[in-house]
């Protein structure tokens, strides 16, 4: 369990550093025992202009990526075209608003909050957390006050 204050300002970049680490740890590991794996890696937002600015930046690194927003690669797609082919299947890091993201689970978790976001949000971003016998694990991004102080008290 990570977490990580943040400003609003910093938060898409400090996602993207995030999931470059992950992503070259995955490829370190695929020499090893496959026991984590890219497509396990799910950051979940609070607004699609957030979304939207991370995966522009990774998918420019060229990072595979499935999101349930319209980005610039998307071409003659539309939103409904983006919800029905993301799937918690596929290949790639996955990067959805967390309210699109109901009914799914990841046993690895980004979770990016900005500074206006509802407590009601961020908890429930943090209930799409699922098990998995290798373990799980989950990262917070936040520039949340509230929250914050929330997390330092408490844990």
């Amino acid at each position: 369990f990570v977490w990580e204050d943040s400003t609003d300002s910093k938060l898409s970049q400090n996602c993207v550093d995030l999931v470059q680490r992950l992503v070259a740890d995955d490829r370190q590991a695929a020499h090893g025992p496959a026991d984590v794996s890219i497509s396990d890696i799910v950051v979940l937002v609070d607004s699609i202009e957030v979304g939207r600015n991370v995966a522009e930046t990774l998918h420019q690194k060229r990072i595979s990526l499935a999101t349930t927003f319209e980005c610039s690669w998307h071409r003659n797609l539309t939103k409904r075209d983006l919800k029905l082919e993301f799937s918690s299947q596929r290949a790639d890091v996955k990067i959805s608003t967390i309210h699109s993201y109901k009914g799914f689970g990841s046993s690895r978790l980004v979770v990016v909050v900005r500074s206006q976001s509802s407590t009601k949000i961020v908890f429930a971003a943090l209930s799409r957390i699922k098990g998995s016998p290798l373990g799980q694990s989950l990262y917070v991004i936040s520039a949340n006050r509230h929250v914050n102080n929330f997390y330092k008290r408490n844990f």
